[in-house]
């Protein structure tokens, strides 16, 4: 793994739904390289999922319905 996939792992463990175009300008490829090493790191297993990280109080507001 070279420190493209590095920098391009970092930028999407600080914001998974960053536009390729994005990542691409962070590390100087292009915006089709991205997308094809995110499909890469993805069909290898590097990459499981993509989660989402909520903010209690604003998601369940009080008074909470259970």
């Amino acid at each position: 793994m070279d420190k493209i996939y590095l920098k391009t792992i970092d930028c999407l463990r600080e914001n998974a739904r960053e536009n390729a175009s994005v990542i691409g300008a962070k590390v100087n490829m292009s915006v089709s390289a991205v997308i094809e090493r995110i499909k890469k790191l993805e069909s290898s297993g590097v990459i499981k999922k993509y989660t989402a990280i909520l903010d209690a109080k604003k998601a369940f507001p009080l008074p909470r319905p259970w």
